[in-house]
């Protein structure tokens, strides 16, 4: 298929680039998703393997398979980031099963003080610290007052076997009850404990979203401080619309979080891609920020956009030239004429119309920007042999054009470049395109004329 086309030239270093962006993203989401998992201990090491064994695979990959790579990492990335999501999630669900959980452990605290007061015994002073803030335990935290408590009603229970009001038997009978800790919750539950607020209970809800959230901890203390105040409490006035406030800052706080954050990995990632390319601190040093973990969002999208700029500018300008001598090279090979003055005119004008003689009614023409990002090819004829022409030569020539592409395609193929089609039109699917061949620039295409057809409706 060898109608108009519009292709891509891509080098070796363009397919090591592609490759070392694409695989840098994915190894940042694997290592956040690592760092993630192992706070909020969510992922056993054999998981976490798995999803590393992902990153291996490309990091394996030849960059010859950039169009592999370029395809399935933006997907591998999206998928995983619907992980970390469901991550967090689970984090959320965690963290206030675990409020709860330490509420009911400090609030039963109370009952175990009046039971050793009763006997004229001090309780444990290991317990006695947790009586207040456990609403801000860890995990080891509630572990360890759990085995305390635990210890304290069998100390009891073995201490004063034959003296027992009815109080401390029933709460000895629970405790021979099998208290594991996915039990715990239940055994409070039935120890007639007060239910929290729905007021106090909403503000839990919004700090286990504030705790699973991916943000740095010290940031969070602000909130944290100003929730435990609320939960301690006791006033009812303007309580619930303090409460209001809270999860509307709390609210706001993460998705300012979570947007800077987006924002702050694509300025990284494009940092990484400059590392990379191995371009030099003098090129980019103007717009490296020096502490982007806290600077502001308008800051770091104009460093980004400003690196993005000057990464595309460092690939151009190291593969562009390489890219039409190697292209240039090949017409030559196959006929075409083709000298310095026209390589000038292509650079400058980005169009040139090349043909294998200067007789000839048929050539090509090539379009593309400075960069060569893309490259337009297609057959045109000379306006000056219309009586030559016909639909079916037209689309012979096109036909014919298709093996000298094919045989160009194949040398570039040779050098180590990929030459990748991004559209085209089966022969003879639209007219030709019409060139002043006696102009004497004709070379660099500026006089081109329209299509006959079009230019038959004007008369």
């Amino acid at each position: 298929m060898s109608g108009p086309k519009v292709v891509r030239i891509v080098t070796r270093e363009e397919m090591e680039a592609i490759k070392a962006s694409h695989v840098s993203r994915l190894a940042s989401v694997v290592r956040e998703i690592r760092l993630y998992a192992n706070k909020h201990q969510l992922l056993s090491e054999e998981q976490l393997g798995e999803i590393e064994a992902r990153l291996n695979l490309y990091q394996n990959l030849d960059a010859g398979e950039y169009r592999r790579i370029r395809t399935e990492i933006p997907s591998q990335i999206d998928f995983l980031r619907n992980e970390k999501e469901q991550l967090e999630a689970q984090a959320r669900k965690q963290s206030l099963s675990r409020r709860e959980r330490s509420r009911r452990l400090t609030s039963s605290i109370s009952s175990l003080r009046y039971m050793y007061e009763k006997r004229s015994l001090s309780l444990p002073e290991k317990i006695g610290r947790y009586e207040k803030g456990g609403h801000w335990l860890s995990s080891l935290d509630i572990d360890a007052l759990e085995t305390a408590i635990r210890e304290a009603f069998t100390f009891l229970q073995t201490a004063d076997r034959d003296v027992q009001d009815d109080e401390s038997r029933e709460f000895s009978q629970r405790l021979k009850k099998d208290l594991k800790s996915q039990d715990f919750s239940t055994w409070l539950n039935n120890s007639g404990l007060v239910q929290q607020s729905a007021s106090k209970r909403r503000i839990e809800t919004i700090l286990s979203e504030l705790e699973a959230a991916d943000i740095n901890d010290e940031s969070k203390e602000p909130f944290l401080n100003r929730a435990n105040l609320l939960l301690e409490s006791s006033e009812s006035q303007q309580l619930d619309m303090k409460i209001d406030t809270l999860c509307i800052d709390i609210g706001d706080f993460i998705r300012a979080s979570r947007n800077q954050r987006n924002k702050l990995r694509l300025y990284l990632a494009i940092c990484q891609d400059l590392e990379n390319l191995g371009v030099e601190r003098e090129k980019t040093g103007q717009y490296i920020i020096e502490n982007p973990q806290v600077a502001g969002i308008q800051e770091i999208e104009s460093a980004t956009a400003a690196l993005a700029k000057l990464y595309e500018h460092e690939m151009a300008a190291r593969n562009s030239e390489a890219k039409r001598k190697a292209l240039f090279a090949a017409f030559q090979k196959l006929g075409y004429s083709l000298n310095e003055s026209m390589d000038t005119a292509f650079v400058k004008n980005g169009r040139l119309v090349i043909a294998k003689n200067a007789a000839t009614t048929y050539g090509v023409e090539l379009g593309a920007p400075a960069n060569l990002q893309r490259l337009q090819l297609r057959v045109v004829a000379n306006e000056a042999s219309g009586s030559q022409r016909s639909p079916a030569r037209d689309k012979a020539e096109e036909e014919s054009w298709c093996g000298d592409f094919s045989t160009i395609r194949e040398g570039l193929a040779s050098q180590g470049l990929h030459v990748e089609i991004d559209r085209q039109l089966e022969p003879g699917q639209a007219e030709l395109k019409t060139i002043n061949f006696d102009e004497e620039h004709w070379k660099s295409s500026h006089t081109a004329t329209r299509p006959m057809s079009e230019r038959s409706r004007d008369k």
